[in-house]
């Protein structure tokens, strides 16, 4: 009788061995399909977000690249934005105009300019918004108002830091963004 019943031991621990290692594989099994479909459905819903967003994103990357303006070197670069406040300060009819460029105080991807002129205060409002919309690379960083005899005409200098990329010889410096990501099935 004796025998009887650890045989029936033996096969109520065998029973119970198969039944917990099936519930741990089953359990280990769900895990992964659970992580899987999380995965995917990230992965659509970044998919998504793009889709609604692409235009927005290229907007947002456009309006990036325009704070800096792309060059072949520092010395064309500052001779271009020479030539376009020169063009500013003619449209203007602004009095002495000098436009300074620090070359030696350039670090990567900026340089100071400082813009000399006499003029009024209207004037050089006019100035600085048409700075802010059509030179989005060269930020005003400070302003010094000088009164300068006793006519309307007043000292100013406007300090602005323009800023730049240098492009390479493949082409261009360019800004990418990953469209879509591939989801990862581990």
């Amino acid at each position: 009788m004796n025998d009887k019943v650890n045989r029936r031991w033996i096969a109520v621990t065998l029973i119970w061995i198969g039944v917990l290692s099936v519930t741990y594989w089953n359990v280990n099994t769900m895990d992964k399909i659970k992580k899987r479909g999380e995965k995917m459905e990230l992965s659509r819903m970044e998919n998504q977000f793009l889709k609604y967003n692409s235009e927005n994103i290229s907007r947002v990357l456009n309006k990036r690249a325009s704070f800096f303006q792309t060059v072949e070197s520092l010395k064309f670069g500052f001779l271009s934005v020479e030539n376009q406040l020169k063009e500013l300060a003619a449209n203007h009819k602004l009095a002495d105009a000098k436009i300074e460029g620090h070359l030696d105080k350039a670090s990567q991807g900026s340089m100071p300019i400082i813009l000399s002129f006499k003029g009024t205060f209207e004037t050089t409002l006019q100035i600085l918004a048409r700075l802010q919309e059509t030179f989005p690379y060269l930020p005003v960083t400070s302003v010094r108002i000088t009164p300068h005899g006793p006519q309307s005409k007043i000292q100013f200098q406007i300090w602005m830091n323009y800023r730049h990329s240098i492009s390479t010889a493949e082409g261009q410096l360019s800004l990418t963004l990953p469209l879509r990501r591939e989801p990862e099935w581990g």
